[in-house]
This record gives C-alpha cells, structure tokens and sequence, in this order.
C-alpha cells in the first residue's frame, strides 16, 4: 500500500507544480531559503451577511466518515470526506476554481505577471491545463501491477490507501464534481510583501 501512495503522491506534487505555476519572461529568480516563508493572513469579523436560517439552507452538506487507528498504544481518530470504503459507495464533490492572477511589483517599480489565463506551449491556458488535468479528468491509474481503475488523481489515491478494503468493495470513489470556474481575481502585493522566485524549478510569483 505504501508503494501506491508514495507513487501516486509523486505524481500529485508534479501536477500541482505544472497546473498552478505560469511562466513570466525574463523573471528575475531568488531560491527560497527553507524556513524563510513568513506566513500572512487576515482575521475577519464573524459577522452574517444573511439571516442564519438562510445560510443553513442554502449549505450542502459534506458527507463524511470517521474511523480510526492504534500506534503504539495510542489511538488515533480521525475523520475523511466520502462514504466509508466498507460500503462500497461514490461521493461526488462539486469544485469552483477561482483563477488568481499575481502581479509581483520589485523595490524598483517594475512588474512580473504571473496570469492563469496565460497561454502555454500546448495552446491551453494553465487554468485550461488544470481543468483537463487527471485532478478532474479520469485517467488509468495502476501501480505494482495492481490497477486503481480509470478515475481522478485523488480518488485513485484514496483507492490505494484503502485497497485491502477497496479490493472487494470496488464501488467506493471519492471524486471531484465540474469544475466550475469562476470570474479570475487580481492580486496584486505591495512590494514587501511579494516577490519571485523558484520553486520545484519553476519561477513563481511568492506572496
């Protein structure tokens, strides 16, 4: 089992490098430093834009299931999205995908974009590439000799996590619904807090 994961883990990190990362000409590189990253966010006030009542019915529910483990003594619970693999049963999750184009502005005004919308050597953009990617896109899978089936990246990887399980019960999917995409948003940082960089190899734009 550690063989289909670690294989399909591999697979999972060079997809998300290719579907996420535009190339920007001429960009000027600076490696990352491991441990340099200063993490930023934003605290919004819990506050409602819309009666309770009308949240709540408006909300899909999640399907879930719980389950748990034992390691040297100490048991661990835990709780993942999709019907237990012992039943046999397929989830289906619906996407949206909100492309962020990043526009990175250096000490000396000049700028670098890095835009989903940027159209790459195969004539797709990198939103294109991502939506037709096996992240949405079933693809055959198999690993040691043993096919995951024809489905999605992260589906054939639950498939092999749970394989002593999934093996006789072969209807158990966890899959990725549309995508549907949305209006693509800008994002644009102020100098200090933005840059380029290099990440798996690629130049990408570090906010």
């Amino acid at each position: 089992m550690k063989a289909y994961a670690t294989s399909l883990q591999k697979l999972g990190l060079a997809l998300l490098a290719l579907a996420c990362m535009a190339m920007a000409a001429n960009a000027q590189q600076a490696q990352v430093a491991p441990g340099s990253e200063r993490p930023m966010f934003k605290r919004f006030p819990g506050q409602l834009r819309a009666p309770k009542t009308r949240i709540e019915a408006a909300a899909t529910p999640l399907t879930t299931w719980n389950g748990s483990f034992t390691s040297s003594g100490t048991t661990y619970n835990y709780n993942m999205v999709g019907t237990k693999p012992s039943g046999g049963g397929s989830t289906t999750v619906q996407v949206k995908i909100i492309p962020i184009k990043i526009v990175i502005t250096n000490r000396r005004g000049s700028k670098v974009t890095y835009d989903p919308a940027h159209v790459l050597s195969n004539g797709n953009s990198v939103t294109t590439n991502t939506v037709q990617s096996p992240i949405f896109a079933g693809v055959p899978f198999s690993s040691g000799g043993v096919s995951m089936g024809t489905t999605q990246y992260i589906d054939a990887y639950q498939r092999a996590n749970f394989w002593g399980t999934v093996q006789s019960h072969t209807g158990y999917h966890v899959l990725l619904g549309g995508p549907t995409v949305l209006a693509e948003q800008t994002l644009s940082p102020p100098s200090r807090s933005g840059k380029t960089g290099s990440v798996f190899g690629f130049t990408a734009g570090l906010v």
